[in-house]
């Protein structure tokens, strides 16, 4: 865990690409009050950083002014080579994201194992601890 804290939201989220396709669109979900989860798929190391941290700042830039209370990464695919190091950096250089608990690693997205989680679901983030619930 990443920023250690504790929050509860609205889980929004998935692949992150693909989620910025409904930027300035009606199909947008609100992201206001909302635990982001978010992954990407099967790029190669130096495209997999590159492009989710473009995306990642696009969706930044979309929810300024909404209040995010907490984002969940996906574990990356092995040739994507991210690190627990490399993670930190990319949020580092991110000063929206300097005070929200942030999760990295977990398993959903285009990794196997794999768990499903509720899209308008909730969930609660406390320090390691990751709760679902209706």
């Amino acid at each position: 865990m990443l920023n250690p804290d504790m929050c509860e939201g609205r889980i929004i989220g998935g692949n992150l690409c693909t989620l910025n396709l409904l930027l300035g669109s009606e199909y947008m979900p609100e992201v206001d009050n909302s635990i982001l989860f978010l992954e990407d798929d099967d790029l190669s190391e130096k495209e997999f950083l590159r492009e989710f941290d473009r995306n990642l700042q696009a969706l930044l830039h979309y929810a300024k002014g909404k209040n995010i209370k907490g984002l969940v990464f996906g574990r990356a695919q092995i040739n994507s080579f991210m690190s627990l190091d490399k993670w930190q950096r990319m949020i580092e250089l991110k000063p929206e994201l300097q005070n929200i608990p942030i999760m990295v690693n977990m398993n959903f997205g285009h990794t196997t194992p794999i768990f499903t989680f509720p899209i308008g679901g909730n969930a609660c983030m406390r320090g390691a601890e990751l709760m679902l619930y209706d």
